[in-house]
């Protein structure tokens, strides 16, 4: 081949190869346009290559789409920070901290955005709370909101709550029931908190890396049947290492955080906020007859040994 057809054959498997790479960009490989360049570009190659050789099979390596939350509104950030910061009672200095790092924002329609991060680091998922109650959170690709606290090597905690406004919440409580006690005796090795958004996906590298490491994992999950699964689950699951259940008073974390700020404030105001709460969540007097009806039916018979009172 002479050398002005040898550059004009490279000249035209240069042009059929882009040609190829951004017809199967813009369509996909399946694609009628993309196949015919493919078989363009493999006649431009056959002329470049001896007949002796077998032409290799081409294979396009895609990346992996980037995550990208909900759009960004800064004008908003005031008003998701107030929401935070006083209805919430999260510390400011934490979620100020958080947005600087990008983890926490608001978005157009100023909701609170929380950014969840696979094992590697690499944001994958965004949970959404908004001012309004019914809110929920969404995922994208499996990553979990995380917040960590520093300490000496040991003991590691790693706690696992469900929203990411009850992990900044549990992590606080942590802080002053563990971490800062009165007595100077508290816990000072480094504290991790994850949220699983209900019953999400369980971050299980993070439990396996923990126990390996001689850690401890706090189940801080809700009050609710939801968050008793949870605990059953990993309790079975894990039974060669310390996996505890740390159970809020109240609801979930976010209550006790709030119920605890209160008796700092105001004791009288947070024993009403007590016995209002226990007056909701109390069964109704219907609900006290259902069950012993269903105590009744289904209990064995009581042994008439003289025992069978109530003790």
């Amino acid at each position: 081949m002479e050398n002005d057809q040898f550059l004009g054959a490279v000249t035209t498997a240069i042009e059929a190869a882009q040609g190829f790479l951004d017809t199967d960009r813009a369509y996909g490989p399946d694609d009628p346009r993309t196949v015919a360049k493919k078989e363009r570009l493999a006649e431009a190659m056959q002329t470049l290559t001896p007949s002796n050789v077998d032409m290799p099979e081409l294979h396009v390596v895609r990346a992996e789409p980037e995550f990208r939350g909900p759009v960004a509104d800064p004008q908003r950030w005031s008003q998701v920070r107030a929401y935070l910061t006083h209805g919430c009672e999260l510390p400011a200095p934490w979620v100020d901290a958080l947005h600087d790092e990008g983890k926490i924002y608001a978005d157009l329609q100023g909701n609170a955005v929380f950014i969840g991060e696979n094992e590697h680091g690499v944001p994958t998922a965004a949970y959404i709370r908004g001012s309004n109650p019914g809110m929920v959170g969404t995922r994208g690709e499996p990553g979990w909101f995380t917040v960590r606290l520093g300490g000496d090597a040991v003991p590691e905690v790693l706690i696992l709550a469900e929203s990411p406004v009850d992990v900044l919440s549990a992590l606080e409580m942590y802080r002053r029931l563990y971490r800062d006690r009165p007595d100077g005796k508290g816990e000072r090795g480094p504290v991790t908190v994850m949220a699983t958004e209900g019953a999400g996906p369980m971050p299980h590298w993070a439990i396996r890396e923990t126990l390996n490491r001689g850690g401890m994992v706090r189940v801080a999950t809700d009050n609710t049947p939801v968050g008793e699964l949870i605990w059953q689950q990993l309790r079975e699951q894990y039974t060669s290492g310390p996996v505890v259940r740390w159970r809020p008073s109240m609801k979930d974390w976010s209550d006790d955080l709030r119920f605890h700020n209160a008796c700092y404030r105001d004791p009288r105001e947070a024993d009403r906020q007590l016995h209002e709460r226990q007056r909701e969540n109390a069964p109704d007097a219907q609900a006290h007859a259902a069950v012993r009806e269903t105590i009744r039916r289904l209990a064995p018979a009581p042994p008439r040994d003289g025992w069978d009172r109530e003790r």
